[in-house]
């Protein structure tokens, strides 16, 4: 293989895993009942920015959505979920995995519906009650 036709395909791999990855986090938010009202493409926040890594390094993303601003991207084995931006601080599972009040590690895409859509619920709860927000929640 020459040197442009290797350049040329590690180009196209890495339009076809941002492409994948867009495609992925709209999914996913969508499915949670978050639909993105704008994205704006991140470094990924796990992977060193080396060649080594250009096979598994995909882009993270930043959503704006009815509940704020949620950042989202693949990890090792994992999808972190922060929400931190959008000041509500919600515990979004029991499940035993890493997290805090504004961040989850969600090992499937499934899990990553379920718990976002766990926040959607619990902020949208909160912004409705009568009294208004408590709590921290929004």
């Amino acid at each position: 293989m020459e040197e442009w036709e290797r350049k040329s395909a590690i180009t196209k791999r890495r339009q076809d895993m941002r492409s994948d990855s867009h495609v992925e986090v709209v999914s996913i938010l969508t499915l949670a009942g978050l639909k993105p009202e704008r994205m704006w493409e991140l470094a990924n926040g796990y992977w060193p920015d080396s060649p080594d890594y250009d096979d598994v390094r995909t882009p993270w993303w930043l959503a704006q959505t009815s509940v704020g601003l949620i950042r989202i991207g693949w990890r090792k084995r994992v999808i972190e979920i922060d929400w931190s931006a959008t000041g509500n601080e919600v515990s979004v599972t029991d499940d035993d995995v890493t997290k805090w009040l504004t961040m989850v590690h969600a090992y499937s895409t499934a899990k990553a519906v379920e718990y976002l859509t766990k926040l959607r619920e619990v902020v949208t709860d909160c912004r409705s009650r009568v009294n208004g927000c408590q709590d921290n929640c929004c």
